[in-house]
């Protein structure tokens, strides 16, 4: 059985947890099948209605996920790739919450002519992604498109990328939430042996459909009065850093660390978000493979009493909100396997909008894998 590690954020992790598939291999064609199905138990999100907040809605039910990858190379330069996620949750007595997600990621790698012992690359990301709640619809659902068209540059152990970010959010319910972004980044990479380092950073602007909120006066009690601009619709100008440590030996890792800094023409918009992830997988005993996630946020906003509570961009897909997650996986015949998983949700320390959730599932997995 292989062992993998998603090192990028999947849109179906605030549905199910972590998924684990197979890694890259240099087939020149390959396609990769996994399917989980079993029973769960979720406390469910906190959501409005009406504007007022609900306790959770604990219940037990069945858990389904599906992942398809699909990568070709056609001659020497071009590669082509392309991963379908799909996740969906079926409850035993609130039906109304039954959640299904989706995601579609294509991916264009194409190697420019470039001198000996460099390599040049034009890189092209995609993502599509789609997450719905039967009635009542959740604050959260939403249609997200991303695009991400890059320059990489390689020499020996060293790289160096350049590029684009764009991103589309619609949500459902909540219009004047709905936003894009345009962030231009470059990151900086070496590695040594079997250890990885990598430092990066980005800045670019993002707009909402909706107007910004401003202050047009204070009460005698010093209570600030606000308005809504409806000439002017809020922006939020974004400046983020990272750096990062990857270890692939006896376990696959990774450690990061994330600064982001917002500055927004509305009242609640500014914030400072830091961030610590660690992942990892590695083997145990009895041919069982361990998947751990940890996410530690801080989050600090410079007019928390103005931020809404239950629908703020930064909290979608548990962007903002602190996280821990378990994965155990083990073979019990051929292509069949048994996968538990367990995982919590919380909010980051500081400010912003208060959350609490546990998921654990066990299911029988499905794998195959066919190769050119």
């Amino acid at each position: 059985m292989n062992l993998a590690l998603k090192l990028g954020g999947l849109a179906l992790s605030a549905l199910v947890g972590p998924l684990v598939g197979s890694p890259a291999r240099a087939e020149a064609a390959q396609a990769d099948l996994r399917l989980e199905l079993g029973p769960a138990y979720d406390s469910n999100v906190l959501r409005l209605e009406g504007g007022a907040r609900q306790a959770p809605l604990g219940d037990g039910l069945l858990l389904g996920i599906g992942e398809l990858q699909v990568a070709r190379s056609v001659g020497e330069r071009l590669r082509l790739q392309a991963a379908w996620q799909a996740g969906g949750k079926l409850f035993a007595e609130q039906a109304g919450e039954d959640t299904l997600a989706q995601r579609l990621d294509v991916g264009l790698g194409f190697v420019l002519p470039s001198p000996e012992g460099m390599s040049f690359r034009l890189l092209v990301d995609g993502a599509a992604r789609h997450q719905r709640t039967r009635q009542p619809a959740s604050s959260s659902d939403h249609t997200r498109l991303t695009a991400t068209p890059s320059l990489d540059l390689g020499f020996r152990s060293l790289g160096a990328t350049a590029g684009l970010a764009l991103d589309r959010l619609q949500f459902v319910d909540h219009p004047d939430l709905n936003a894009q972004s345009y962030v231009g980044q470059a990151a900086l990479r070496a590695g040594f042996d079997s250890l990885g380092v990598s430092l990066g950073g980005a800045i670019g602007q993002r707009g909402f459909d909706g107007p910004r909120q401003i202050r047009i006066g204070t009460t005698q009690r010093g209570v600030p009065i606000v308005d809504t601009d409806e000439g002017v619709r809020r922006a939020d100008d974004l400046v983020r850093a990272q750096a990062g440590l990857r270890y692939d030996d006896l376990l696959i890792g990774r450690i990061d660390l994330a600064y982001e800094r917002a500055r927004s023409n509305s009242l609640g918009g500014d914030y400072v978000r830091k961030a610590l992830t660690a992942q990892a997988t590695a083997p145990l005993p009895a041919e069982l493979i361990v998947s751990v996630s940890a996410t530690l946020q801080d989050l600090a906003y410079a007019e928390p009493q103005f931020v809404e509570e239950g629908a703020s961009f930064g909290v979608v897909e548990d962007e903002g909100r602190s996280s821990i997650n378990l994965r155990l996986e083990r073979p019990v015949s051929g292509p069949l396997s048994v996968v538990l998983r367990s995982g919590a949700w919380f909010s980051a320390s500081g400010d912003g909008p208060s959350y609490s959730r546990t998921l654990t599932s066990l299911a029988l997995a499905f794998g195959s894998e066919a190769a050119d």
